[in-house]
């Protein structure tokens, strides 16, 4: 429940840094770009609830897949929308995500 926690926090971040209003990029770029990553966010959720409830190799691998495609997504949302105020939140977000990858062993 403590890992729903935090990717919720995560999620929470990862939006309210998406577009701020000293964005000079598109902001309807950026708005879309915050709404891809909704449902990346949800599988996220949702694997990384599997595997906490049953840690089989199949939900470790889902949970893994989840996690890798969270860190491409936003790693695009750094490339095109990021602030410098921002980037260092997403960087944040992604560092997290990297140890939570390089921690897992799905074997």
């Amino acid at each position: 429940m403590k890992l729903k926690h935090l990717i919720l926090a995560l999620m929470v971040i990862a939006f309210a840094g998406a577009c701020s209003e000293d964005d000079e990029k598109d902001k309807t770029d950026c708005a879309s770009a915050a709404q891809t990553l909704e449902p990346v966010l949800n599988n996220l959720l949702d694997a990384a609830t599997a595997y906490s409830s049953d840690p089989t190799a199949a939900n470790c691998t889902s949970y893994l897949n989840a996690v890798n495609t969270y860190i491409e997504e936003v790693e695009v949302i750094i490339r095109d929308c990021g602030t410098q105020q921002d980037i260092s939140q997403w960087e944040a977000a992604i560092s997290q995500y990297e140890s939570v990858a390089s921690s897992l062993s799905c074997n």
